[in-house]
């Protein structure tokens, strides 16, 4: 079923809002609000990881970018926290790695996230964000690519 990507983003922000609230600025840039070939509940959970990271990071400002170009939707979220330190990031995807302290977190999200955006014919990157920060990128097809 199309899972539309602005009603997720806005979803999973109304689900973050109590962790949001007068500790996050979020800039968002819609410049596609069009459906995604992958299962609503799937698509928001990485939303989520990648909100809630974010979030956890530490940062002032959280930035979402929507964008469409060939029959691929792009969903970007990025953070002005420390970022992802060079020596790990190379396992930031692997199944239980975590950067968070013992006891905080499975180190699952991003292996499972990696894993829905292939599934559904799709890629998980992270990108370190120029100024400081991260930035996770999803690449997924547009609804009318998969039809």
């Amino acid at each position: 079923a199309p899972c539309n990507v602005r009603e997720a983003v806005e979803s999973t922000l109304n689900l973050l809002d109590h962790k949001l609230k007068n500790r996050v600025v979020v800039h968002q840039d819609y410049e596609t609000t069009g459906d995604v070939f992958a299962p609503a509940r799937a698509f928001n959970q990485v939303l989520l990881n990648f909100v809630d990271n974010a979030i956890r990071s530490g940062g002032s400002n959280i930035w979402i970018e929507l964008k469409q170009a060939d029959n691929r939707v792009f969903v970007a979220v990025a953070d002005d926290g420390p970022g992802v330190p060079p020596d790990v990031v190379h396992r930031i995807f692997d199944p239980f790695f975590t950067t968070r302290v013992e006891g905080e977190g499975t180190g699952l999200g991003l292996h499972l996230s990696r894993r829905i955006a292939q599934e559904c014919g799709g890629e998980l990157r992270y990108e370190p964000r120029p100024g400081g920060g991260a930035r996770f990128v999803m690449e997924i097809p547009a609804m009318e690519q998969a039809a």
